[in-house]
């Protein structure tokens, strides 16, 4: 393959994790890296020029995903898409920032738990990303 002079980005991936899709619903249970999903991933991404790719997932996974594979993947830290504590997510988010290297939002879902987008519990991660100079971003489900 000849040399691109553009560097590839692919702005929505997912750090996949085995036990199927309820760990959207509390991102920050710890959950397992599907390893076949993390080998094929990076094998298709070397196929096709990706580098880096921004990945969201549950925290732990999607921390594993970017150790793993180092300069790869851009961490999108995904809060709880029904928080109970506004504040405690913001500073989990901060200290996933800080101790992690998270890089923004990832998938902020809170219209699949039933919650609006302009629910103000969302605040005050999104503070904390302006803050720390990251960004979030939305996923809203068809």
């Amino acid at each position: 393959m000849a040399a691109d002079p553009f560097e590839t980005v692919d702005v929505h991936m997912h750090a996949w994790w085995t036990g199927g899709l309820e760990a959207l619903f509390d991102p920050h249970a710890l959950t397992t890296l599907d390893e076949q999903v993390f080998q094929d991933t990076l094998a298709q991404m070397d196929r096709l020029g990706i580098r880096p790719g921004v990945i969201s997932g549950p925290n732990n996974v999607t921390a594993e995903w970017c150790r793993r594979a180092s300069g790869r993947f851009v961490a999108s830290w995904m809060p709880d898409p029904n928080p109970s504590d506004p504040q405690g997510e913001a500073a989990r988010f901060t200290e996933a920032i800080e101790q992690q290297g998270f890089r923004g939002l990832g998938e902020v879902i809170m219209s699949l738990a039933g919650v609006p987008m302009n629910d103000d519990r969302f605040f005050s991660p999104c503070i904390a990303s302006a803050r720390s100079g990251t960004s979030p971003s939305f996923a809203t489900p068809a």
